[in-house]
Parts: structure tokens; sequence; C-alpha cells
């Protein structure tokens, strides 16, 4: 991809996207969950459309409240992918770039368990990561 379609994503994403650290915790299961999420929402199709076709993802839509106002379209994207989409803009990102380091760190360092227990330092390692994303946003 060039160098000025990475910028033009890297702006769109600084000013419209989002990039979260989730929490899940099963109802029955071995551990919670920690998953890296890109986000991205917008009622222009078109840029949206750009974003799941240039580096994957899913895309949903959400009609808004009164049903007067356009379509809210959006882009998801997680884990590894997440981390590989953020690695690409980042030497664009303005905005969110110090959330993107956090992000790519984050994930990069985290283990993966397989359906096996994750140890208590582990969990505490992923919610670290995930309250310092948060605390960047306040």
């Amino acid at each position: 991809m060039k160098k000025t379609d990475l910028a033009y994503f890297a702006g769109l994403f600084d000013g419209e996207g989002s990039i979260c650290i989730t929490r899940h915790k099963p109802k029955r299961g071995i551990s919670e969950q920690h998953t890296l999420l890109c986000l991205l929402s917008m009622t222009n199709r078109e840029a949206v459309s750009a974003f799941r076709d240039c580096f994957g993802g899913g895309m949903t839509v959400h009609e808004r409240s009164n049903g007067k106002r356009k379509l809210m379209w959006g882009w998801v994207m997680s884990s590894n992918k997440a981390r590989i989409f953020l690695e690409s803009i980042l030497p664009f990102l303005r905005i969110k770039k110090a959330e993107a380091v956090i992000a790519i760190e984050f994930q990069t360092r985290k283990k993966q368990y397989n359906g096996k227990p994750v140890p208590i330092a582990e969990i505490e390692f992923r919610q670290n990561y995930r309250e310092k994303l948060w605390a960047m946003k306040r």
C-alpha cells in the first residue's frame, strides 16, 4: 500500500477511530479474556468499506435512534490483525499515536493459553495495559 494511502487511513482513524482493550468475564469458563480492538464509526459507508477492503476486519451498520438520521457504519478489527493495522499506520498517526504504541505493546507481549487457565500474573498484566490505555482517553 502506498504511503499516501496509509496517511489517509491514519488521518481518518485519528479523527473517527478508537483503540481499546476489552475485558470479558465468561459465565462459565476458565479465565477472563482481554482483546485488543480497533474500531471506526462514521456515516460515510464508502470510507468504512475502504478500511475493510484494505485491512480486513468486519463491518456493521446501525440505524440511529429516531430513524431520521443517516445510518452509522462501523468497522472493527481485533487481536493480532488490529496490531498489524496499527503498525502499518503508526508513522502517520498524530492524535492516537501514544495509544497505538500501548496497544501494539500489549498485543505483542500478551501470551496465548489456548483454553488453559490464564495465570493471575498474566491477567494482572493485561488489566494493567487496559487501564493504561483507558487513562490516556481521559
